[in-house]
């Protein structure tokens, strides 16, 4: 089955990465912090840098009621529940996550690969702070994954394709 990759990152050359891979058959799912108000502009954003067609999954909110705070929530607490639904509906499919350091990506798909863990091929990490593979964060939040699941990477273009 195709593999769907639930995706997070929005940096200079992973456009071009997210291509090569939807030519040898993988599906995108994008789940983002964003409001759901601003997905026309963010799916204007996508296509018009190149990323290849992809579902998005935005935080939804509304100023009539208590869904408010949900925009300021933490990651760890909207995140996983989205990506679980993207898994339970699809339970003939493998995926591979991408995010970034910047926020709580590690921590949200430890705990995901840790749940799904024969439906989770790979976890790439966008290395935006200045931590190593060896920092005590990265240690916590892939305990009990085998090194080689996840990778920290700084250019996309070093990335092999998900498979």
């Amino acid at each position: 089955p195709v593999i769907i990759i639930i995706i997070m990152v929005w940096t200079p050359g992973m456009a071009a990465l997210y291509r090569d891979w939807a030519r040898r058959g993988v599906s995108f799912h994008f789940v983002s912090s964003s409001p759901w108000q601003l997905f026309e502009p963010l799916a204007d954003f996508l296509a018009e840098a190149g990323f290849p067609p992809a579902t998005l999954a935005l935080k939804r909110f509304s100023l009539a009621d208590s869904t408010l705070l949900d925009l300021f929530a933490d990651p760890v607490q909207t995140k996983p529940p989205t990506i679980r639904a993207m898994l339970e509906a699809h339970p003939e499919r493998q995926f591979c996550l991408v995010g970034d350091s910047g926020e709580k990506d590690p921590e949200v798909y430890g705990h995901i690969a840790r749940t799904f863990p024969d439906r989770i091929l790979h976890i790439y990490i966008r290395l935006v702070t200045s931590e190593a593979r060896e920092a005590p964060r990265f240690a916590r939040a892939f305990a009990g994954l085998p090194p080689d699941r996840w990778t920290l990477f700084a250019d996309p273009t070093d990335l092999p394709p998900c498979r």
